[in-house]
């Protein structure tokens, strides 16, 4: 006895329109967060005079860097479902599980942010 084959839920032309969108967007948003990114690395290592200001700001433009990696491969993943067959739900589950991971990942990466920030407001009233 041959097992019957897996078929999922195949999304319509309205619903793919609507993930279309939200990976544009995502992408879209990616890539800001990528160029931000860029730019506060660049800055932090042009202020290597100022360590604590430098590794602040280069911290906070790898976040951003990693930030951006993760939601341009979750909007991927979308536009995934949009292109593909057959495949939908694992394609929007792969997505979901992404954007947990991004998001997941911020909020440790803005309690460190908090947290450095005080620091260096500290440092800069004792110095």
């Amino acid at each position: 006895m041959t097992p019957e084959p897996h078929h999922e839920h195949e999304l319509d032309a309205k619903d793919n329109a609507v993930f279309a969108g939200l990976s544009g967007t995502m992408r879209f948003v990616a890539i800001f967060l990528a160029v931000f990114g860029v730019l506060l690395t660049v800055i932090g290592v042009g202020s290597l005079s100022k360590p604590i200001e430098a590794v602040l700001d280069i911290g906070e433009g790898v976040a951003l860097l990693v930030i951006a990696l993760l939601t341009f491969s979750a909007g991927s993943s979308f536009q995934r479902v949009v292109e593909t067959e057959g495949h939908d739900i694992t394609n929007v589950m792969a997505a979901v599980h992404k954007l947990r991971y991004a998001y997941s990942l911020q909020s440790y990466l803005w309690i460190l942010v908090a947290v450095l920030t005080v620091v260096e407001v500290v440092l800069a009233k004792l110095g």
